[in-house]
């Protein structure tokens, strides 16, 4: 029996560091926005005691510690400046408060991992009350305004490694069966369902997205829930200062029940938090009635024949690692020309 609990998403203010300046500046920048993090950790968890609600899970926004810094063209080189490892340092705070509150943590930031040392993932991450790194989600999808590296990118090699379980894995916990996707993975319907088809309940979201208005985040949120009946959890960044663009204006986060409910968004752009109850066992009820349950109305025989048509191809950077995002546009453009080739788009009328 998992008893109602408290779920937490953290619209915390970020300073993007100059990746162009020395790196103790760079390290005093991530520093600032991992203590800022902390600290509304800590005042959600007062908060809440307060009310005597059950606080289990907080979230933090898809690159909290340093948000997306594009200086000198989106080199590669220039992005492991803000890299981190997992566990590392930064981890190491989130676990102390994760102990210290006994609560569980997620977010998303840039990683490099020591076996992969050319390579810059972006990377969400569970942490449990004991302080323990419990999953690893790295960010399939991306649009071509990010440099850094998919698995995808590497896919045999990755596989190989890592094994396929970790494309799309989920954890199962006390507070329930948890998930990660990152940002743009949620613009595919595919990540949640593949987490879904894993047995994932409450899909852990981390998003930074500066659109002025946010009707297709929550729509895509909302769509997410519903067809996978999952609650999610998307905290979304605050406000991004930096010298290196004008300031970047995001909030909005939100939380959704399994029937793409809105619990509740944030009405503002700058920091905030919002907070809403999971109840696991009702979304377990409701699956199990079945009639409003849609994994098992697939039909995967019937997909099959086109998914296996190749859209983006893999390890287009396996032997070559992506140096910088001018080498993600291109590639993306190529798949875009493909679907006209192919006669899946069409081109407009010269």
């Amino acid at each position: 029996m998992i008893r109602p609990y408290t779920a937490v998403a953290i619209q915390s203010n970020v300073s993007m560091p100059d990746i162009t300046s020395a790196e103790t500046e760079i390290k005093k920048t991530i520093h600032r926005n991992l203590n800022r993090a902390c600290e509304l950790i800590d005042w959600s968890a007062r908060e809440l005691q307060r009310t005597r609600a059950t606080t289990m899970l907080v979230g933090l926004g898809e690159s909290f510690l340093h948000s997306f810094p594009r200086a000198g063209g989106g080199a590669v080189k220039d992005l492991f400046r803000i890299c981190i490892r997992m566990p590392g340092e930064e981890t190491e705070k989130l676990s102390a408060k994760a102990k210290e509150h006994g609560i569980y943590i997620f977010g998303a930031s840039y990683e490099v991992d020591a076996a992969w040392p050319n390579l810059c993932f972006n990377t969400g991450l569970i942490i449990n009350p004991e302080g323990k790194i419990i999953l690893k989600y790295r960010k399939i999808h991306h649009a071509p305004i990010e440099s850094k590296t998919s698995p995808h990118d590497v896919l045999d090699a990755y596989v190989q490694k890592y094994g396929e379980e970790s494309l799309f894995p989920v954890v199962d916990t006390p507070i329930g069966r948890l998930g990660c996707m990152v940002c743009a993975d949620g613009w595919q319907p595919e990540t949640a369902r593949c987490l879904a088809l894993n047995g994932v309940e409450v899909i852990l979201f981390p998003i930074s997205t500066y659109e002025p208005v946010h009707q297709d985040y929550h729509l895509i949120c909302r769509c997410r829930a519903l067809e996978n009946n999952a609650y999610l959890i998307s905290p979304n960044l605050g406000h991004t200062f930096s010298k290196e663009r004008p300031e970047a204006v995001a909030g909005n986060s939100i939380i959704v029940d399994y029937v793409g409910r809105v619990l509740i968004a944030s009405g503002s752009t700058g920091e905030a938090t919002i907070s809403a109850m999971i109840d696991v066992e009702a979304l377990r009820c409701y699956r199990e009635a079945g009639t409003r349950s849609f994994l098992p109305r697939m039909r995967t025989e019937a997909y099959l024949p086109l998914y296996k048509k190749i859209m983006h191809p893999a390890n287009q950077f396996l032997k070559v690692p992506k140096a910088n995002l001018s080498e993600e546009v291109a590639a993306h453009g190529k798949t875009v020309d493909s679907l006209f080739d192919r006669g899946v788009y069409v081109r407009p009328s010269k």
